[in-house]
C-alpha cells in the first residue's frame, strides 16, 4: 500500500505531481492517493476534481482532467489487485461450469480454502524475514491438494504441468527468433552475392 506503484504522467502538470507526492520518476503510492474523513472512510484524494472532470465532455477535458481520470482508474486497478479480486485461485465445489473464485485479502476468511490462501501469504511474509520456507511450502501443498480435489475436472495433470515448466525453461520463442534472424541474414547475403555475380555475367556478355 505504501510502495510507489502508480505512474503519474507529466501531462497533468507539476501541481498534480506535487499534490499526489510523486517521486522523481513520477510514481506515487496508494496511501498518497487516499484521504480519510472524520468517519474513518477512505476516499480518493482528487475525488472532487475527478467528479468535475468526469462530468465534462471528452472534447472539453484538458490534460489535467484526463490525468485525474486516468489516475483514478489506475488506483482502482491496483486496489483490486492488492485486495485479491483478480486472484481466482479457489475452485467452486460441485459447480457445473467448473468456476474458480477470487479471494479477498481484505476480509476475514469464510472457508477452509480462503484460510489456506491467507495462511500462505502470511507464511510467505514470515519466510521473507527469516529465510525459512518450510511452513510456506506446507501450506502451498495443502492448497494444491484442495485445488486438485475440488477442481479435478479442469486441473491439468502433473505430467502436463511438468511439460509446461520444461517448455518455458527452453525459451523456445526467443531461440527461434535468433534462428530466423540468422537465416534471414544468410539469405540476404546470398541474394547480394547472386546479384553481384549476375551483374558481372551481364557485363561480360554485353562486352562480347
Amino acid at each position: 500500500m505504501n510502495v510507489p506503484l502508480i505512474k503519474v504522467n507529466e501531462r497533468g502538470g507539476k501541481a498534480l505531481l506535487s499534490r499526489v507526492k510523486a517521486n522523481a520518476e513520477g510514481f506515487t503510492t496508494i496511501m498518497q492517493l487516499l484521504t480519510v474523513d472524520t468517519a474513518g472512510e477512505a476516499h480518493f484524494l482528487l475525488e472532487q476534481e475527478y467528479n468535475t472532470a468526469f462530468a465534462r465532455r471528452a472534447a472539453d477535458q484538458d490534460n489535467y482532467d484526463k490525468e485525474v481520470i486516468e489516475l483514478n482508474d489506475k488506483m482502482q486497478v491496483v486496489q483490486a489487485l492488492l485486495s485479491g479480486m483478480y486472484l481466482r485461485i479457489l475452485p467452486v465445489r460441485s459447480d457445473s461450469n467448473n468456476s474458480w473464485t477470487a479471494v479477498s485479502l481484505m476480509q476475514v476468511p469464510q472457508n477452509k480454502g480462503e484460510e489456506l490462501v491467507m495462511a500462505y501469504f502470511q507464511a510467505v511474509q514470515h519466510a521473507r524475514r527469516n529465510g525459512d520456507w518450510h511452513k510456506a511450502d506446507q501450506v502451498l501443498q495443502a492448497l494444491s491438494t484442495l485445488q486438485r480435489s475440488a477442481g479435478a475436472a479442469v486441473m491439468p495433470s502433473q505430467t502436463k504441468l511438468n511439460w509446461e515448466v520444461r517448455f518455458n525453461s527452453w525459451n523456445l520463442f526467443f531461440k527461434l527468433m535468433l534462428l530466423y534472424a540468422v537465416i534471414g541474414t544468410v539469405l540476404l547475403g546470398v541474394s547480394f552475392v547472386a546479384m553481384f555475380k549476375r551483374g558481372k555475367v551481364l557485363h561480360y556478355l554485353s562486352g562480347v
